[in-house]
């Protein structure tokens, strides 16, 4: 019983860990930062080609 509560510790250890360090390499690598930039977001958008006569009818 002992030996299953030490996996359990070590595992919710393990997942803390890679948590915490997941955060600043997202907001690093540019996610966060891309994600919330209106301007970039615009910039990114290509509006569709609609035709001349389209809708007319």
């Amino acid at each position: 019983m002992i030996r299953k509560s030490r996996v359990v510790s070590w595992s919710f250890f393990a997942i803390m860990v890679i948590l915490s360090l997941s955060s600043p390499v997202a907001a690093a690598s540019g996610c966060v930062s891309c994600h919330t930039n209106p301007e970039l977001l615009k910039a990114l958008y290509k509006p569709p080609v609609i035709p001349v006569g389209a809708g007319e009818g």
